[in-house]
């Protein structure tokens, strides 16, 4: 695809993959205003062309929808600023997203793109925890309320079901029309991944993630959550190895230096352990150094950045039940796991697996605290 002024010039070209014969090519010369006719044009083409038969009949016309130009390009901006996941560029897309919307209120994908941004600014702690929920969830459901034909809508509403409500079977039930309007669809698949991982499958998490990893080389997100159930799985070299990658990608990409120092601290390598969590720019490091001090028996150094994370645990609740449980202090522990789930801290959906957290599943509050989750024990 060409452009030059307001004029596009696209290009198709149907290659056999087995053999590279050139069966079919066609040039289309449109303005950018007709973007969404020239989609239409280019699949009737290939249709014709392929001489395929849809339901007995001639392929029948594709229901076009009417888009302003402008706020398709807009939201096609703000899916860019989205994927390095930093609280700047989320601030960003939702930025991208809201002025697609201010020319075209009804765009679906619009809404589906501030769902998104609402949902990862809570998962990283970039914003308070309800606040992003309610503007997530609000977002996804007008989201499916303007296109019910949109996958994308249904996969931010599946999301919000797991955090507001921990409704997994809702949230699963999203997620299967999301795949059924669009079974190739990435992010449902990385979405039933995520909720398989919480229901405790942790193969099954393991083998859907990979498999994403395969087809999507270049999703950090992804390949950082892979990593994280590799370690999970105590498969620390591969999920060392994922997670250097991603490094060598984007050496500040959040939470991939404390998702390395957890891997290396599993290995016992404390002093390493430590430099990644010191080296992580995002508010993981206050996560990571309690961790990491308390293993090299740095005692004050460790209490001071567990204050330090009491004192900013809003939307981090679960952390710091993380490091009470690694510093055993048990009943500490399973208090700020029920403000975890109070607080509807994205966290709490990785219990299930966690080693951090491995000391407490013979406590019966462990079993009444996944019950609570409506989670089976």
């Amino acid at each position: 695809m060409r452009k030059s002024g307001n004029r596009l010039r696209i290009t198709t070209q149907l290659v056999r993959a087995d053999n590279g014969q050139h069966l079919w090519s066609e040039t289309y010369d449109r303005d950018q205003e007709d973007v969404f006719k020239i989609q239409d044009d280019i699949a009737r083409a290939v249709v014709a062309k392929l001489r395929l038969t849809l339901l007995g009949g001639d392929a029948p016309a594709p229901d076009t929808v009417a888009v302003n130009p402008k706020a398709h390009n807009l939201y096609l901006q703000g899916r860019y600023f989205i994927s390095s996941d930093t609280a700047d560029d989320l601030a960003k897309a939702g930025s991208y997203f809201q002025k697609a919307l201010d020319l075209e209120p009804a765009y679906a994908p619009a809404w589906a793109g501030l769902a998104r941004v609402a949902l990862r600014e809570v998962a990283n702690g970039y914003v308070a925890v309800a606040e992003g929920i309610a503007r997530a969830d609000t977002a996804a459901r007008k989201a499916v309320a303007l296109d019910p034909g949109f996958a994308g809508g249904y996969i931010e509403l599946g999301l919000s079901r797991m955090m507001t409500s921990f409704d997994w079977a809702g949230a699963r039930e999203a997620f299967d029309h999301a795949l059924l309007l669009e079974p190739s669809n990435n992010e449902a698949q990385f979405s039933v991944a995520h909720l398989t991982m919480t229901l405790g499958n942790t193969t099954d998490s393991l083998n859907r993630f990979q498999q994403l990893l395969e087809r999507d080389p270049l999703n950090l997100l992804q390949r950082r959550y892979v990593a994280r159930m590799l370690y999970y799985a105590g498969r620390l070299d591969e999920a060392e190895s994922i997670i250097r990658q991603l490094l060598e990608v984007n050496p500040s990409f959040p939470a991939a230096h404390y998702e390395l120092g957890r891997i290396l601290l599993a290995r016992g390598q404390v002093p390493q352990a430590v430099s990644e969590f010191e080296s992580e720019t995002s508010i993981w490091r206050g996560n990571g150094l309690p961790l990491g001090y308390h293993a090299e028996g740095r005692t004050a150094d460790a209490q001071a950045a567990l204050q330090s994370l009491v004192e900013n645990s809003a939307g981090s609740e679960f952390q710091v039940a993380e490091a009470y449980a690694y510093f055993g202090n048990t009943d500490a522990a399973f208090a700020w796991l029920d403000r975890a789930v109070e607080s509807r801290d994205p966290g709490i959906q990785w219990l299930r697996g966690d080693p951090l957290l491995r000391s407490l599943t013979r406590d019966p509050r462990y079993a009444a605290l996944l019950r609570r989750l409506n989670l089976s024990s």
